[in-house]
């Protein structure tokens, strides 16, 4: 899931939700929203992302192979200019500390 924040169009900040897995509705979120299908190119959902022109996007990705592309998508998304925070998850497994 990555959430868009723009403020080109008023002086308020507004959501857009662009999500892969599950349904969105009205009820589920206070922005706008859109969905994608996973098989996406990483440059097509940049491009997808991009074209609502946001002044910062964050991932909320569960550690999983969302999580990967969520992280090669903030680098290309800080070249194009646009601030990514990716959450990073660490959980403890076997005495060994994993960075998602």
């Amino acid at each position: 899931m990555l959430f868009s924040m723009s403020k080109e169009l008023s002086k308020f900040a507004s959501l857009k939700l662009f999500y892969s897995d599950g349904e969105c509705g009205k009820k589920d979120f206070c922005g706008e929203f859109e969905h994608f299908e996973n098989s996406l190119s990483l440059v097509e959902l940049a491009d997808k992302v991009l074209s609502w022109n946001p002044d910062v996007v964050i991932s909320i990705s569960i550690p999983d192979n969302n999580a990967l592309r969520d992280a090669v998508l903030a680098d290309y998304l800080k070249i194009k200019g646009v601030n990514f925070i990716l959450n990073i998850f660490i959980t403890k497994r076997h005495n060994q500390t994993i960075f998602y």
